[in-house]
């Protein structure tokens, strides 16, 4: 579906200004450090928590945005782990605006260190796959947390494909999607991820799902690993106000 064709569902007379749900995440200034299970302290990292959450809103100039909110947190136990997550990328695609970065390491002992954020740079066609933000996690040692989150608002697109699965231990996972009550989007889940939850809450659509302890998924030769994983893909499917 072309974008002008889109916009041109979206009659004036409904197309009233909305604030993002940029309350959702909330950055804990004193994280509790999580006791994991004996089965998991033999694996090379955990994945602690994911959290996306995207949401189509209507910006200050009553354009149609994507806001996109990416919430990690990583506990390392070796030095390939380490080695592995030393580095953040964060892919620039489709993105209008930057709202916010923040990123940290959490030690074995509780001591916080955070990203500065002026050691944050970009990266022009990074291997021909796109600009990116990249940041180095200073503090990182066997047993502490990496954690990190950003905001983006991007360019509205009809059509998403969220892989919920990887090659480590996933706590618990958490996808949210949330949109005007009258846009509505279609979801459907693969390979044992949840159909999510579909509610109106003060005249928005929330598409939800929570999933504990996702197993990993090791990438094997020969095999199809992406569409082995674990996803939940988006589409839109019509105006209800049309």
């Amino acid at each position: 579906m072309k974008k002008f064709f889109f916009l041109s569902l979206l009659i004036p007379g409904f197309a009233i200004a909305q604030d993002y749900n940029l309350s959702e995440f909330i950055w804990e200034e004193n994280p509790v450090r999580e006791i994991l299970e004996p089965g998991l302290l033999k694996e090379h990292f955990i994945i602690l928590h994911e959290k996306r959450i995207l949401e189509y809103a209507f910006d200050q100039e009553d354009e149609l945005s994507l806001f996109e909110t990416y919430h990690k947190k990583v506990r390392v136990n070796d030095d390939g782990a380490i080695q592995r997550f030393n580095k953040v990328y964060i892919s620039l695609s489709d993105v209008v605006d930057i709202i916010d970065i923040k990123a940290r390491t959490i030690t074995k002992e509780g001591k916080i260190i955070e990203v500065d954020k002026a050691s944050i740079k970009e990266l022009v066609n990074l291997g021909d796959y796109g600009d990116y933000k990249i940041f180095a996690i200073e503090g990182l040692e066997k047993e502490s947390d990496l954690e990190y989150f950003y905001k983006l608002k991007k360019k509205v697109v009809f059509y998403e494909r969220m892989y919920m699965q990887s090659d480590g231990h996933i706590g618990n996972s958490e996808l949210s999607i949330i949109t005007p009550e009258y846009l509505i989007f279609k979801t459907k889940s693969y390979n044992g991820y949840p159909m999510l939850k579909d509610t109106i809450v003060d005249g928005k659509r929330i598409m939800a799902g929570t999933v504990k302890n996702i197993p990993p998924l090791n990438e094997e030769k020969y095999a199809a690993y992406r569409s082995n994983l674990m996803r939940v893909d988006i589409k839109f499917s019509y105006n209800a106000i049309d």
